[in-house]
């Protein structure tokens, strides 16, 4: 199948990993393909796939930097003329990894901002005015379940900041994407058999590597993200985890409301709310503050700022 056939794809990381994975299946599916890496041995996999006679393209650029991110997206229009879809799948292993809390800093956590969060907002933007004129594009970012916490691998933190800001990122974008064609969603990826995770292992035996892949492969991440870049996918601001046959939904949701009278009252409605099994997941900042406000002071709330808009306007 040609899926992505005269598809532009930019793949940001594209020559390691599952960001290589992407690129060698994207450039099969008919894509015309973009990807970067900060060391210059990455354009070999231009070179591999160019004598297979399929549409890659590769430069040397660094997301962590803003005018890189921009100049990428400056190169594919250049190239091709138009930007179909972005993966944002650069990242690198934080050197932090082994460091106890106390000894992290800011330098750690804007390092790990920078290529984790800044790079896919930059991206994201430098992409955006030509995806918005067409009126079509599918950006999908990459965020990890190291979100979530850890009892060790405190050092990983700055990460789990960054990545977890890249679940703002995706919601609050999907809102001005959805007036002008852009969908763009989250994965949140399981794979073993990369050198992200295997880098702190030393050498192990191509039988384990074998049975790494065997576990949970980057392989398997394909499908999913083929058709979440793909026409077929009208979803938008969401998070997917996948690994291997297994895919989940993962969202912020809000509970019920309870009512909480004074100081007494909160610690037995933490312990309800903590306990709650009913929630919501909010469609907007309106739908959020819509159900803690009720309908009555939503609609007077609402009232008051169309009287602010009109006033402003006179």
């Amino acid at each position: 199948m040609n899926t992505y056939r005269d598809q532009v794809v930019i793949i940001t990381g594209g020559t390691s990993g599952i960001g290589e994975h992407i690129v060698r299946r994207m450039a099969a599916e008919g894509a015309k393909v973009v990807t970067n890496s900060r060391s210059v041995d990455g354009c070999r996999i231009e070179e591999e796939l160019r004598a297979q006679a399929l549409d890659v393209v590769w430069t040397q650029a660094d997301v962590s930097r803003p005018n890189e991110c921009k100049a990428l997206a400056e190169l594919a229009i250049e190239r091709y003329g138009r930007i179909d879809v972005l993966v944002n799948n650069a990242g690198n292993k934080p050197e932090t990894l082994d460091r106890s809390v106390a000894s992290l800093n800011d330098s750690d956590l804007q390092d790990a901002l920078s290529t984790h969060l800044n790079g896919p907002f930059n991206l994201c933007t430098a992409v955006w005015p030509y995806m918005a004129e067409q009126k079509y594009g599918r950006i999908l970012n990459f965020s990890s379940g190291h979100i979530f916490g850890s009892m060790k691998d405190h050092g990983i933190i700055p990460f789990a900041i960054a990545k977890a800001g890249i679940m703002g990122l995706t919601r609050s974008l999907s809102f001005p994407g959805r007036q002008c064609g852009i969908r763009i969603n989250a994965i949140f990826p399981a794979a073993l058999d990369t050198q992200w995770n295997r880098v702190g292992w030393n050498r192990i035996s191509e039988s384990a590597e074998r049975h790494l892949a065997g576990i949970c492969s980057k392989r398997s991440l394909w499908p999913f993200i083929k058709w979440i870049c793909s026409r077929d996918a009208t979803c938008n601001g969401e998070f997917f985890s996948v690994c291997n046959d297994n895919m989940t939904r993962i969202f912020i949701g809000d509970t019920v409301n309870v009512s909480c009278n004074g100081f007494d009252a909160v610690g037995p409605c933490v312990e309800e709310l903590s306990n709650a099994e009913d929630f919501y997941i909010p469609r907007s900042i309106g739908h959020f503050f819509g159900e803690h406000l009720g309908a009555v002071k939503s609609e007077q709330v609402a009232s008051l700022i169309a009287e602010l808009s009109r006033r402003d306007a006179e």
